[in-house]
């Protein structure tokens, strides 16, 4: 998975406190509350119009361009951060755009962001990754994170924070949609499918073409649908763990996880999502955060307001 979820930490002994929850602490002991949960199933009476989506989606951008200083976007050209771009700078066309090409157009989303400019215009800024030691830079952002670096956009996200807080101090990011709203490639079988066999040959055959010349790359275990999706989520299959470290004992990883999975609420695709919230998506703000604030930069996560998740 590349990172720990739950109140673990890679420190023996050392525990973090869980999102949506607190410690009382007094001289006899310690104690957890659990302030906010995300709602599931049955909380939710009526469905939402496209209207009311719409809205909310509004809402929760503009709430987050309230500021005593200017605010820009982070914009790659994807959906999530050009809705944002779109919502932020609509009737105002000042709003600045911070974005990381390459020279190399096969990995730049340099066209996709300059169609996203003509549409909803701003003033744009885009940073190509400087010439450098990447190990060097590698260093530098993992001493931010303070843990082993778990995303592999970390080094740009950081140098492009370094660059944009030249002009801003509080940028939007499109961190959150994907989570909230099924965004991976995971989802759609799960949503279509009554069993998630197709997510699991799905995942399956992308190891096998990304690891061809590896024997490892199927994994014969019978698992359960649940399991399947939860082991979809990570970043490596089971059977490459067992054929790069056989003493691994990745059974207790896979239980520890399902013991949060079925701690979500709700059913079905929704109880997903709110797995998909409450692990990847807080490491991922995290890494977020951390970077972000080592160039003192401030970002703000537009799709993750409490209104919008509570209604989608």
């Amino acid at each position: 998975y590349r990172y720990v979820s739950d109140n673990e930490t890679l420190l023996k002994g050392v525990y973090c406190v869980r999102p949506g929850s607190y410690l009382k602490i007094t001289s006899k002991d310690i104690k957890e509350y659990i302030y906010y949960n995300i709602p599931g199933y049955g909380v939710k009476k009526t469905k939402i119009s496209d209207k009311q989506f719409e809205d909310a989606v509004v809402k929760s951008v503009k709430s987050r361009l309230v500021s005593d200083v200017e605010v820009g976007v982070q914009l790659s050209g994807g959906v999530d951060s050009s809705i944002a771009m779109h919502i932020a700078n609509h009737g105002n066309g000042k709003i600045k755009s911070f974005s990381m090409i390459f020279d190399n157009l096969e990995y730049s989303e340099e066209e996709y962001i300059r169609k996203v400019l003509e549409v909803s215009g701003g003033e744009p800024y885009m940073y190509k990754m400087p010439k450098v030691d990447y190990l060097e830079a590698l260093k530098e952002t993992t001493w931010n994170f303070e843990a082993p670096v778990n995303h592999h956009g970390s080094v740009q996200l950081h140098y492009l924070c370094k660059s944009a807080q030249e002009k801003v101090n509080v940028i939007l990011t499109g961190e959150g949609a994907d989570e909230l709203l099924g965004g991976y490639s995971w989802y759609p079988a799960s949503m279509f499918c009554n069993s998630s066999n197709l997510v699991w040959r799905i995942r399956t055959l992308s190891h096998k073409i990304r690891h061809k010349d590896n024997m490892y790359w199927e994994d014969k275990q019978n698992y359960t649908d649940e399991e399947k999706f939860i082991l979809a989520d990570s970043q490596t299959p089971p059977c490459l763990i067992e054929g790069l470290r056989p003493q691994l004992n990745y059974k207790s990883v896979l239980d520890k996880r399902k013991k949060m999975y079925y701690s979500c609420n709700g059913m079905g695709v929704e109880k997903k999502l709110n797995y998909e919230m409450k692990t990847y998506m807080v490491e991922l703000r995290l890494s977020q955060d951390k970077v972000s604030m080592a160039s003192s930069m401030e970002c703000r996560v537009r799709f993750v307001e409490q209104d919008l998740v509570e209604i989608v």
